[in-house]
């Protein structure tokens, strides 16, 4: 540490003195835990920890001192707080009126790089307040879902998988005498946008390809997809996404809750175009959910254009397909349908194509 401190006999003989300081700060390693209040606990006769073994167990939130204003130029090489590790931490720490404030700072995160500015307030000995402005670029996903507490609880399918990710959140809430998030006061709002992404084991997509009779979907590989979300009161609102699973085209929204609720509406949009679509609804806990293909409702029951630059002969065959779908018919008949479409030859057929709404295309 360098820098400089005023007012510092004021601040050592004066009730009311405060310390100011500008202090450049460098650090191979800081274990942030090392500042949180720790009581020791020794093991009860039944654990498998050695009983004689004494240990410091968190409890109560850290502190802030008063009658302090300081800033700190920060440069630390690692950064430790429980099992996540951050390296190359620079920015500008303040502390003033017993508040910390993180600002302009940059880092290194799950072989990927963060933004990040945050305030943190403690209002007692066992609860603080804290607010985060948290921007990441390439975050891995594996990594990420192993080692950052609260991603496993924004993001549980992260479990079955692997690839790339960047956040873009706004967060804020409570942390308990553990120093942990008190997650039914979290309130956030921003957007996750993922790349080549791999799912292996999903629950919830293998049992939608069960329900659906698709094989694509159990295991999917997505290139790319970006997901607005707003946490509040536990409850997790997904704003109406977009994604690819070759051949289909999906679209999803609804709420999660922190402790594993679903209440979920999927539309699949059939190949080649994705104009007509299976509505799906899953509903239930993470564990155990009810998957129901061909379930409608009035927010996903129209649909929404998103090409604009078809062929004339893009335009017959969705004409064709989508004329000739007949309520109640079965998903092998679609497919079967489907594929006669597509094997029409367009030049031998007159313009304008006549409206066809039977499946005896031969």
């Amino acid at each position: 540490m360098n820098g400089y401190f005023q007012n510092y006999l004021d601040y050592a003989l004066m009730s009311d003195g405060i310390l100011l300081g500008d202090i450049n700060l460098k650090a191979n390693k800081i274990d942030i835990t090392e500042f949180f209040p720790k009581e020791q606990v020794q093991p009860s006769l039944d654990s498998i920890v050695d009983t004689n073994t004494v240990h410091n167990v968190v409890n109560g939130v850290m502190q802030v001192p008063e009658k302090i204003d300081l800033t700190l130029q920060t440069q630390i090489d690692s950064l430790k707080y429980n099992l996540l590790n951050i390296t190359k931490l620079s920015g500008t720490l303040a502390v003033k009126n017993k508040t910390l404030f993180l600002k302009n700072s940059t880092l290194n995160l799950v072989d990927g790089t963060a933004e990040l500015e945050g305030v943190y307030q403690p209002v007692n000995a066992k609860e603080a307040l804290f607010t985060m402005n948290f921007k990441a670029e390439d975050f891995n996903i594996e990594k990420g879902y192993n080692s950052v507490a609260i991603f496993k609880e924004l993001a549980p399918a992260a479990a079955q998988a692997s690839g790339v990710v960047s956040i873009n959140y706004v967060l804020s809430g409570a942390l308990n005498e553990e120093m942990l998030p008190i997650f039914n006061e979290l309130k956030g709002k921003g957007t996750l946008k993922a790349h080549s992404i791999k799912f292996d084991g999903y629950k919830l997509m293998g049992k939608v390809s069960e329900k659906s009779g698709f094989e694509t979907l159990n295991n999917p590989d997505v290139s790319e997809i970006t997901i607005n979300s707003e946490l509040q009161n536990n409850v997790l609102t997904l704003e109406r996404f977009k994604f690819k699973v070759r051949p289909f085209k999906l679209r999803a929204e609804g709420q999660t809750t922190l402790d594993g609720e679903m209440s979920l509406k999927l539309r699949i949009g059939l190949p080649p175009f994705g104009l007509i679509g299976i509505p799906v609804v899953v509903e239930g806990n993470s564990d155990d959910f009810d998957v129901k293909v061909g379930t409608k409702s009035k927010d996903l029951d129209f649909l929404d254009a998103t090409e604009n630059s078809y062929s004339d002969e893009d335009l017959i065959r969705m004409n064709m397909l989508k004329d000739s779908i007949r309520e109640g018919m079965t998903i092998d008949e679609i497919n079967i349908m489907q594929q006669k479409i597509e094997s029409i030859k367009l030049d031998s057929l007159p313009l304008p194509i006549q409206t066809i709404d039977s499946l005896n295309l031969n």
